[in-house]
């Protein structure tokens, strides 16, 4: 058997991963859907100190909460409705179960945002007049907040956004896998040295 080349290796490689895709697509968007769960995780020791002393809301904190808990029931509601076997039916009230679950969450990530924006002023205000009065102490801790605030303004976009795509490609899942199943493949030759 002769040896492979490089680029036969990577046309293999790319079959291979053609041939999984085809088989369960659904694992591209449950990536997704585990990377705005990571994203806003990661993004909780910023958000966590600055919605804290947001005046703006009542429920700023628990909200913030919500969301958290909401990212990771709705990764594994997803991963039970992705990860099956070929030719298994999936569970589709797991699917609905996501679909809830990001409603509440986009609706709650837009509410902090607005939070997030209010206490962006405030603080400059705030920094403005610590200016004003000549105070460093207030004016130090002002900037710290308004930093804070600008970052978790950031973060919060990143996930509003990164949400929106994972709920597209979950939703047009089924389509692509529909259309992946019509793709044939040629049968690979093995070719025999003698």
């Amino acid at each position: 058997m002769a040896k492979k080349t490089f680029k036969e290796k990577l046309l293999f490689s790319g079959r291979k991963l053609a041939i999984s895709l085809k088989r369960n697509y659904y694992v591209v968007p449950m990536i997704f859907v585990f990377v705005v769960c990571m994203q806003f995780m990661c993004s909780l020791h910023i958000i966590s100190e600055n919605f804290n002393r947001i005046s703006y809301g009542d429920y700023n904190c628990m909200f913030v909460f919500i969301i958290a808990l909401l990212t990771i029931l709705a990764s594994v509601a997803y991963l039970n409705f992705a990860l099956k076997k070929f030719g298994q039916k999936r569970p589709i009230h797991m699917l609905i179960i996501y679909y809830v679950m990001v409603i509440i969450t986009i609706v709650l990530l837009f509410y902090i945002f607005k939070s997030n924006t209010v206490n962006i002023y405030e603080e400059l205000e705030k920094y403005n007049q610590a200016i004003a009065d000549k105070n460093e102490a207030s004016k130090a801790e002002a900037l710290h907040y308004y930093n804070l605030g600008i970052q978790s303004r950031y973060q919060l976009i990143a996930t509003i956004i990164l949400t929106f795509v994972s709920v597209a490609l979950v939703t047009t899942a089924p389509f692509v896998q529909a259309a992946l199943n019509k793709l044939k493949f040629k049968r690979i030759e093995e070719s025999n040295d003698k």
